[in-house]
């Protein structure tokens, strides 16, 4: 695909890149956070390569057999390793570009939304949730940074922090020194809403140990950010998730692992182990009780897989009698009481 600058200049209707650009000024006035319009910059962009490759050339040509058509091309995409998408990433192009003209139709921008009937492909969100890391496979994780050295000290204070708070990975990125106080971490999540998170002891004992040795890795002692790459500058979120997944890969786990799927299991341990709902929906930072309620979701698809190996009346195999103590390491309070 084109750069998105040369794909914003080859459109040739001006009204199109107009209305484009206004959308955007439009989710900064509604305080989107920079890493959401960056998401949806880039998703919308994928639309205008689909109108510049069809030559699309005003608005009036974007029908819904056309928009039809798009989420058939979005099949057809590739990711930088040549893979398809996954259908959670499909699902965020398509109800981008629904987004993107329900405000056009609202705004009374045009007379007709193209995408008003649009159906993205289908998408089992908790599907993702289901395969959280158990307890057991997340202390694996947490001590494969070789933390004799600088960066792997830093590393490590990293995969605590994000276990400890479950916040984002846009929320470690955004970190900065001054976002810690004593044992508590200041987070700018979505809609630039700021929370308050603490940080649990063994989170704050590496994070206090990486930071004694932090100034050996900065060159301007005036950076601001918490962790740091090798030049001295913020470290990227590209590199946390490369990092990760390498750990995960030592660690020998068999499921891939990311800064998303560890806010995952920070909450499915939380419940699983008696936090109430809501103080969970608090630290997540979730607007909805009901988004945290998906996590509550996948425990109960996991008893129902205890229930059908182990209990007397519902086992397959008779034989079976493994004691079902921390089956999964992840429900220890639920099957002890």
């Amino acid at each position: 695909m084109s750069s998105k600058r040369e794909i914003i200049e080859i459109l040739s209707n001006k009204e199109l890149k107009e209305l484009f650009h206004k959308y955007m000024d439009f989710l900064k006035l509604k305080n989107f956070s920079p890493a959401t319009i960056s998401a949806y910059y880039d998703r919308i962009i994928y639309f205008f390569s689909f109108l510049t490759e069809n030559r699309i050339k005003t608005i009036d040509e974007i029908t819904p057999q056309l928009m039809q058509k798009y989420v058939i091309y979005c099949y057809r995409l590739r990711t930088w390793r040549n893979e398809p998408f996954k259908k959670s990433s499909l699902n965020c192009l398509v109800q981008t570009v629904k987004k993107f003209f329900g405000h056009l139709y609202k705004m009374e921008v045009i007379g007709r939304n193209p995408a008003e009937k649009l159906v993205p492909p289908k998408y089992n969100y908790f599907s993702g949730y289901g395969k959280v890391l158990t307890e057991e496979e997340m202390k694996k994780l947490l001590q494969q940074p070789q933390t004799q050295n600088p960066f792997g000290l830093r590393d490590r204070s990293i995969l605590e922090m994000l276990y400890s708070t479950g916040m984002r990975i846009n929320e470690l990125n955004l970190l900065n020194i001054s976002d810690i106080e004593k044992d508590t971490v200041k987070v700018h999540g979505k809609g630039n809403k700021e929370r308050i998170l603490p940080i649990g002891k063994t989170a704050l004992k590496y994070l206090k140990d990486y930071l004694k040795i932090r100034e050996v890795l900065v060159k301007d002692k005036n950076e601001p950010a918490l962790y740091v790459n090798k030049y001295g500058e913020r470290l990227s979120k590209l590199m946390v998730q490369k990092l990760l997944q390498e750990y995960g890969r030592l660690a020998k786990l068999q499921k891939a692992v990311s800064p998303h799927k560890i806010r995952h299991s920070f909450a499915t341990h939380l419940i699983a182990n008696g936090a109430d709902i809501r103080h969970v929906q608090e630290l997540m930072g979730h607007s909805d009780l009901n988004t945290t309620a998906r996590y509550i979701h996948v425990m109960t698809n996991d008893l129902k897989e205890v229930i059908e190996k182990y209990h007397p009346l519902e086992k397959t195999n008779p034989d079976n009698r493994t004691k079902p103590d921390k089956i999964t390491g992840i429900r220890g309070k639920y099957l002890s009481s």
